[in-house]
């Protein structure tokens, strides 16, 4: 059998002699990548920060065309290593001039988040570019999304309670919200609904655990038999198609 010769693939990475920008702020990113309001096309840039949030390099990763541009997450994912970058900035323009992101810049946003959360990179920032020195900053308008997928082992998510009460405002009505408490949460919302009970603005408030998943309707009859249908009773002819296995 003859050798198997492989082809070794070499990467070489140009550093520039240029002084580093320093990036605190959307503005500073705006200020830095305004050239890019002059593209009749849209382009996406990213920018690779080191930990004193100094620009170590900035790379084109796609152009496209008049509205919109094709992104690919494992681009940026690769230079950010090959940098030594910890942290990233994405830019990109909108040839109209309005900044108001669409559903994709959404999108891609969170793309990159998720795939920057792998190798533990941070997407600080996703600035759009428009006309007469407009810009929209994903972080300023709190929008920038949490990545879903990390090399950490995710949170636990708080447990489900059945909250409870009977308004007594006008025709009496019973309240049932299915809740998700945390335990710092829990002993504001009983404050709260004491308080209330207090007033006589509720009656019998409640907080109990709740199933989760919901139980559905025969596994509700095989745990509590005395709400079998009887015979005669609407409905009867149904249930008792239904098995008394749980669901």
């Amino acid at each position: 059998m003859q050798p198997c010769r492989l082809q070794e693939v070499t990467l070489s990475l140009r550093r520039s002699r240029q002084p580093r920008v320093s990036v605190r702020s959307s503005a500073d990113v705006a200020r830095a990548m305004r050239h890019l309001a002059d593209d009749v096309r849209e382009s996406l840039v990213a920018l690779y920060l080191n930990a004193a949030n100094q620009v170590i390099g900035v790379d084109r990763i796609s152009t496209g065309g008049l509205s919109s541009t094709t992104v690919e997450p494992a681009e940026i994912i690769r230079t950010a290593l090959l940098l030594g970058s910890r942290a990233t900035i994405l830019c990109h323009n909108h040839p109209s001039g309005s900044v108001t992101p669409s559903p994709d810049d959404h999108q891609v946003t969170q793309w990159v988040a998720d795939a920057a959360a792998l190798f533990h990179i941070l997407l600080l920032d996703h600035v759009i570019i428009g006309a007469n020195d407009t810009y929209y900053s994903f972080r300023d308008a709190q929008c920038l999304p949490k990545a879903r997928r990390s090399g950490t082992r995710p949170e636990a998510s708080a447990p489900t309670h059945l909250v409870s009460w009977i308004e007594t405002d006008g025709t009496p009505r019973a309240v049932f919200e299915r809740v998700q408490l945390s335990p710092p949460e829990m002993p504001h919302l009983q404050a709260t609904l004491r308080r209330l009970e207090e007033a006589g603005e509720i009656l019998h408030p409640g907080i109990l655990a709740a199933e989760q998943p919901p139980l559905s309707y025969r596994a509700l009859l095989h745990r509590h038999p005395r709400l079998q249908p009887q015979p005669g009773q609407p409905g009867r002819a149904a249930a008792t198609q239904l098995p008394l296995g749980v669901a």
